[in-house]
């Protein structure tokens, strides 16, 4: 058994489970550092001296992603960079399909995720995956979404305004969002004929959260959902 202290991110491996996902963090190994244990490791184990990462794509910790930390910047000075802040461009197309042009410097993956009222909902979840996927030299990602797919899910006659809240952030590897400072939110308010258009307002930070989970979740990607640009359940 290995401890770990916490990650840096590095440069992207291919998870040999969640293909052709890419995983970017580099777990630093635990070393003692301080008291005779430290001779002892060293002396007797033969601990290196010098900092020891390791890829998390070859790693299953005993600790939930949320537990490791990022070591900071000092501590990661030659790896790479976190990512910045996703900025997200939205247009529409002509077949009624939201695109989301997403950019973050330094992100080698991009996803995106949805979430409904669930006192709105007919059927389904009220978190849903809308896409992701690797980004461009540039840190682009291209995401579609489909709100006629979304609306056929909503109760008929709503009282209130039906509000969904979109969310895209950088993905350091498989269910592995970066961090909340990283991600943009946008809202959407469904008209009585279906129609999404732009709104405004809050987000819980809870909602936030789950929703950043759900944008780097392989199992929705690996469903077959990333074939069909625009897809929800």
């Amino acid at each position: 058994m290995v401890g770990f202290e916490g990650y840096c991110v590095g440069d992207p491996v291919t998870d040999p489970v969640a293909k052709p996902w890419v995983e970017t963090r580099w777990l630093l190994s635990a070393q003692h550092s301080e008291g005779p244990s430290r001779w002892i490791a060293r002396g007797l184990s033969g601990e290196p001296v010098d900092p020891r990462f390791m890829t998390f794509a070859y790693v299953k910790p005993q600790s939930p992603n949320r537990a490791l930390r990022y070591l900071g910047d000092e501590v990661c000075r030659d790896g790479n960079a976190m990512p910045a802040r996703v900025t997200v461009t939205p247009s529409i197309g002509d077949d009624g399909q939201i695109s989301f042009a997403a950019q973050a410097d330094h992100a080698a993956w991009i996803g995106i995720a949805l979430a409904l009222p669930p006192e709105s909902l007919r059927s389904g979840s009220p978190i849903r995956w809308v896409a992701s996927g690797p980004t461009d030299k540039n840190g682009q990602f291209t995401g579609r979404w489909n709100p006629s797919v979304t609306a056929d899910s909503l109760a008929a006659g709503p009282d209130t305004p039906v509000t969904a809240t979109i969310l895209a952030v950088p993905c350091l590897g498989p269910v592995g969002p970066a961090t909340a400072e990283s991600a943009s939110l946008l809202k959407y308010e469904f008209d009585e004929d279906g129609r999404a258009n732009p709104s405004t307002g809050e987000t819980a930070d809870d909602l936030r959260d789950r929703l950043m989970t759900m944008a780097c979740d392989t199992e929705q990607f690996e469903s077959g959902a990333a074939s069909t640009p625009g897809a929800d359940d």
